[in-house]
């Protein structure tokens, strides 16, 4: 769920849509949240670390659309990058 929306946001970016990116990156918070917590509860302390990475770059690919930055889109591509490295640990 948060890949799709992160994956959203990146398109908006791409179309200069910095309003729909923003709530895109808003939308993924919410299940890499839920996914930290699982990881935590897991006792993957690793994959948790990891995703708390992806929810910081989250954070900064927000502030970045809020400011129509295009540098939110790199933000967008490492928060998928460590989505993808979570589950892998």
């Amino acid at each position: 769920e948060a890949r799709g929306h992160l994956l959203d946001a990146r398109v908006s970016l791409y179309n200069v849509n910095f309003g729909d990116a923003s709530r895109q990156f808003e939308e993924a918070n919410a299940p890499l949240r839920r996914v930290q917590d699982r990881y935590q509860s897991e006792g993957k302390k690793a994959a948790a670390e990891t995703i708390a990475a992806a929810i910081e770059r989250v954070a900064e690919g927000q502030r970045l659309a809020a400011k129509l930055d295009q540098t939110a889109n790199a933000k967008a591509a490492e928060a998928l990058n460590a989505i993808k490295l979570a589950g892998q640990k």
